[in-house]
């Protein structure tokens, strides 16, 4: 144990002795410049940060590390035993550490590790100790004696080993020696667990006596009856050592600098403060089970200690950076320079909920339907600015200043498909059909609208509904026709004589080429009325024949017959009875 602890003092003073020589590590830095204009939305991107494709280095000048190292070297189990020689021997161990520095030159490193130690002990001793023995005496009595037990070791070589896991938590000192070289060392505090913890017999013999006290019986070997005999076995087994113990550990190691990694070596030492075992254990002289040096009563607190040579790996861990502090690391961010406080998504990216490419931030209109076209704020074009969004505009180039309704729509006051911008005539009825300036149709051109004439494809005057108005002369021709017109008795036969006036109408129709003739036929009542409605309507039909035969086309006329229920005189005198019986004559256009 005195080896090991001036090797660790000789660690310590050469920590102690290093030079004042320092330079500082040059940093390495790169900075992304976003220079695009953010597409469509007329900002650069210090307001809107775009999605771009970056490369950062991966390995830049670091203040953290993932350090993979192996040691090997001398280590023993230290514990006191004034009948032995205990000695050290080989062990090794493996760690991962964290390595991270909080300036140029003090770190903090934490991680896990496994360690082996080893330790061989030489016992070449006599142990006695007192027992009541039974002897049968030669009288054939048995008695208990009291007796000393005698237990000899002879080169009587144990080897001890313990696996240990181990946590080790320390400062980190570095000085930059120039070129690529570190020196760094380190020095802290070590949990130890004794995962497992074994010994085992090399070579030797133990041999157990006894003599009877007060008398000349003396055991020897040939009674293994009573457990005295001469054993050559070679025991091994476990000693059940399993208490956590502390420590304190240094490492001093050159740390040389390549491009992807820096390796390291250098040596090392641990110290055990606190004992591995518990209890006071069996004794070294039970006749019937050897326990082994460890697990005896025999030796008391028991440590971990080691000195050796470490070499191995620090991986620099790539750089955490996050600029803008979204919460996204430079590498995997996207949308470097986002604003502070700005929401984003796993890109890095400002949040853009309804896709819109405006971020939510700047997003005026934030519910606004997939794939619609949008402003700079993020709300649906307006593309004839007359408020209604082209999403929802049925007329979505309206001319400016124009009244919209709900729809995007010029308003049409009348309804009539005119939009009052356009409509020279705003307060048309409903029922009127209107031109492409909103005016009611005026098909015959007599300046009185469709709607309202009733003669709408012949040009006419409005104080006749907008129907020609029949001269005075034309009306006397169809007045004298209407009781001038004879046929003979109870028949449709028109009289020869009736033929000069029916020629008169025929002219009349001729040089009014728009005039049509309803020609209706009446009767008195006398007779009965089936008979006078056949009658009327035959002889309406034989006007409508001459006519006809004169020329006059048949698609200007047309024919009915009422009989006797169409009286313009009272049937109860002759002269009424004359008037009633009559052909009526009805200019129609």
């Amino acid at each position: 144990m005195k080896n090991t602890t001036s090797i660790i003092l000789a660690l310590f003073a050469a920590f102690g002795s290093l030079s004042a020589q320092e330079k500082q590590t040059a940093k390495d830095s790169s900075t992304v410049m976003l220079q695009d204009t953010a597409s469509g939305l007329g900002m650069t991107t210090s307001e809107v940060p775009q999605r771009q494709d970056l490369t950062l280095p991966l390995w830049e000048p670091q203040n953290k590390y993932l350090s993979l190292g192996f040691g090997g070297g001398l280590s023993t189990l230290k514990y006191d035993h004034k009948d032995c020689d205990r000695s050290p021997m080989g062990g090794g161990s493996i760690n991962i550490d964290y390595n991270v520095f909080f300036g140029k030159k003090w770190g903090l490193s934490f991680g896990v590790g496994a360690s082996v130690y080893n330790a061989k002990t030489i016992i070449d001793t006599r142990y006695t100790s007192s027992e009541n023995i039974p002897v049968t005496l030669s009288d054939g009595t048995t008695t208990i004696e009291k007796s000393d037990l005698y237990t000899d070791f002879n080169d009587w070589e144990e080897r001890q080993t313990c696996i240990a896991l181990e946590t080790p938590i320390g400062l980190l000192y570095r000085r930059y020696l120039g070129g690529n070289t570190t020196l760094l060392t380190g020095a802290g505090v070590k949990l130890s667990y004794p995962v497992k913890t074994t010994y085992r017999v090399k070579t030797g013999n133990r041999k157990t006596s006894g003599h009877i006290e007060n008398s000349d019986i003396y055991l020897n070997p040939d009674l293994p009856q009573h457990g005295y005999t001469t054993k050559y076995e070679r025991p091994n087994g476990t000693t059940g050592t399993k208490n956590i113990s502390a420590g304190i550990y240094l490492d001093i190691n050159f740390v040389h600098k390549t491009a992807n990694a820096n390796f390291f070596y250098g040596i090392y030492g641990n110290l055990g403060l606190s004992s591995i075992r518990k209890g006071d254990g069996k004794s070294l002289t039970d006749t019937k089970e050897y326990c082994g040096v460890l697990a005896s009563n025999a030796v008391d607190a028991t440590t971990l200690n080691a000195v050796g040579i470490r070499l191995g790996v620090k991986i620099p861990c790539p750089r955490l950076r996050d600029d803008d502090g979204d919460g996204v690391l430079d590498k995997f961010d996207k949308c470097l320079g986002t604003p502070a406080n700005v929401a984003v998504d796993s890109c890095g990216c400002p949040l853009d909920t309804d896709k819109d490419s405006v971020p939510d931030y700047l997003d005026q209109c934030p519910g606004t339907p997939k794939g619609v076209q949008v402003d700079s704020v993020g709300c649906p074009i307006d593309s004839d600015g007359d408020g209604i969004a082209d999403i929802y505009d049925l007329c979505p180039n309206t001319p400016d200043s124009i009244e919209v309704d709900a729809h995007g729509c010029p308003v049409d006051s009348d309804g009539d498909g005119v939009a009052d911008y356009l409509d020279k005539c705003p307060d048309t009825s409903k029922e009127a059909e209107v031109d492409t300036c909103g005016c009611p149709v005026d098909t015959d051109g007599d300046e009185v609208p469709d709607y309202l004439d009733k003669c709408p494809n012949v040009k006419g005057s409005a104080k006749n509904n907008g129907c020609p108005i029949v001269s005075a002369k034309n009306k006397a021709v169809l007045k004298k026709a209407v009781h001038g017109i004879q046929f003979e008795t109870n028949n449709a036969v028109i009289k020869t004589s009736s033929y000069p006036i029916l020629n008169k109408v025929v002219t009349m129709m001729k040089k009014n080429p728009s005039y049509k003739l309803h020609i209706s036929g009446h009767t008195d009542n006398v007779g009965k009325p089936a008979q006078n409605m056949k009658l009327s309507k035959e002889r309406a039909a034989a006007v409508v024949k001459y006519l006809t035969k004169k020329g006059i086309k048949s698609s200007r006329l047309r024919s009915d017959g009422f009989g006797g229920t169409k009286p313009v005189a009272s049937n109860k005198t002759e002269k009424g009875k004359a008037m009633n019986r009559r052909v009526d004559f009805e200019v129609e256009f």
